[in-house]
């Protein structure tokens, strides 16, 4: 966390400054890229081709927790970085697999369409599953490695904004991607009556998704420009993966952190992946408005939010920052609970919220994954920390689908709302939030914060001073 790690420490051995700014820049050009893959390959694009293609719902709630469930995989990575592979070799290579298997899942219904005796009707979902499954295989070795190689590349006074800027870029790449991928799919009917049923809504979804799979690697293939500091350390013994994992174990800093992480994972991905179903399948909102609610209104609160966010760490910590975000995350399941087509404005408000709350513990995990505790093996804390989020998500996201699926046909109106499978998911993510927010996150601990009291009261007065100001230059401008 911000003021753990000496700056000393953190500067990148044998890189002129050039080099490092110039290295810095591609790994924000190539999250540009990558966002428009994540967020056409996880939204509302690809939940209609999920559907079409027939996923259950537990399925698709397994899909969405089988890359984090990899966290057994990153263990194996860690372990490979503290050998003789370097972060850059294990990146790039996993990377390209990862994001090539992609290009070949989104592209199976075409091939079904050419030679249907080669890839029958029955095997689109097998297939699928398998590419889906061993792409995040090699998706897991990209983990450990880019945090190593981040934190080794990235100077530890400019860490936060960095990251900050990072998500600043990547959110607007995304959005453009959403609305652009939301539109296209949205003319499913139209294509199908155009070209007289010879190209189902199937195929659109799936050449939208095979260009963000593509656009998956060119994020990858930047990094071929990104140099990778020398590591100047001598080689030491490795300690047995047990005895390697119990180290960080044993500090509380660690172990707190870890709660937190576990319930913030238990609550997002109970509501998370099962929302785009909710939308499309229960709201009937189409998939622009889906991709406006789910993905632009988080991703537009990440934008506007991420560089304060990057300036507050630099100034008070993260610790407030998570402090204040987990309470505020206690909002989101309510909002779901009570959404309909009616106030669904409100809602969308809340989201939006949620996504600038949502930054601040992306740049928190980013700062402390990098720079906190600097005693401990920097790939195995990291793989650690994936581990743990990566098995409390994947098992929360698969039960949420499973007990939806199973809930198909249950139904209940009280109050004039009408309440389905997916709302008995949603109320069952505000027990792990509320717990985070009132009992584990004012229990975490952060060198040379500010007291998260003090940080609110000066962040406020500084933002009241400032509307102020605008405020008063407004009505002096109208009298003039």
């Amino acid at each position: 966390m911000q003021g753990v790690l000496p700056t000393a420490v953190a500067e990148s051995p044998r890189l002129r400054g050039d080099d490092i700014r110039l290295s810095m820049s591609r790994v924000i050009t190539g999250w540009a890229f990558g966002a428009m893959f994540f967020q056409l390959s996880a939204g509302p694009v690809y939940a209609s081709f999920a559907r079409q293609l027939g996923l259950s719902e537990g399925i698709f709630g397994f899909l969405a927790g089988v890359y984090p469930l990899m966290g057994f995989v990153q263990l194996l990575a860690a372990r490979m970085l503290e050998g003789r592979i370097t972060p850059r070799g294990m990146m790039l290579w996993a990377g390209l697999i990862c994001r090539s298997l992609w290009v070949v899942a989104a592209a199976l219904p075409f091939v079904h369409r050419v030679a249907p005796a080669v890839l029958p009707r029955e095997f689109l979902v097998p297939a699928f599953v398998a590419c889906v499954v061993v792409s995040s295989v090699f998706q897991a070795f990209t983990g450990p490695s880019f945090f190593v190689w981040m934190s080794d590349l990235v100077p530890g006074r400019v860490g936060p904004s960095f990251w900050a800027k990072r998500h600043q870029v990547g959110t607007i790449a995304g959005i453009a991607a959403v609305l652009l991928g939301g539109f296209l799919a949205d003319q499913g009917a139209n294509v199908k009556e155009w070209t007289n049923g010879s190209v189902p809504p199937l195929l659109l979804y799936s050449a939208i998704l095979v260009v963000a799979a593509i656009f998956g690697v060119v994020d990858i293939a930047v990094f071929f420009g990104v140099r990778e500091p020398m590591n100047e350390g001598v080689g030491e013994e490795k300690l047995p993966l047990l005895e390697s994992l119990k180290a960080p174990l044993r500090d509380r800093q660690v172990r707190n952190y870890l709660v937190f992480t576990a319930l913030s994972m238990i609550g997002f991905a109970t509501t998370g992946p099962m929302t785009f179903l909710f939308c499309l399948e229960h709201l009937e909102l189409s998939r622009t408005q889906t991709g406006l609610l789910l993905t632009i209104g988080p991703l537009v609160g990440v934008a506007l939010s991420a560089p304060m966010w990057g300036r507050i760490a630099k100034v008070h910590g993260t610790r407030p920052m998570l402090r204040f975000a987990s309470l505020f995350m206690i909002l989101v399941p309510l909002a779901w609970l009570s959404a309909t087509r009616d106030n669904i404005i409100v809602v969308a408000v809340i989201i939006c919220l949620s996504g600038a709350f949502a930054a601040a513990y992306e740049i928190s995990n980013m700062n402390f994954i990098t720079r906190a505790c600097p005693h401990l093996s920097r790939p195995t804390v990291t793989a650690l920390f994936s581990l743990c989020a990566g098995v409390s998500f994947a098992i929360s996201s698969t039960l949420a689908g499973f007990v939806a699926q199973q809930l198909d046909n249950w139904h209940f109106d009280f109050g004039g709302l009408s309440f389905v499978n997916f709302h008995v998911v949603f109320a069952f993510s505000l027990l792990p939030r509320v717990v985070n927010a009132l009992w584990v996150a004012p229990r975490l601990k952060e060198e040379d914060a500010t007291p998260t009291r003090e940080a609110v009261l000066e962040i406020g007065g500084s933002m009241a001073q400032a509307f102020g100001a605008r405020f008063t230059r407004f009505f002096e401008a109208r009298e003039e």
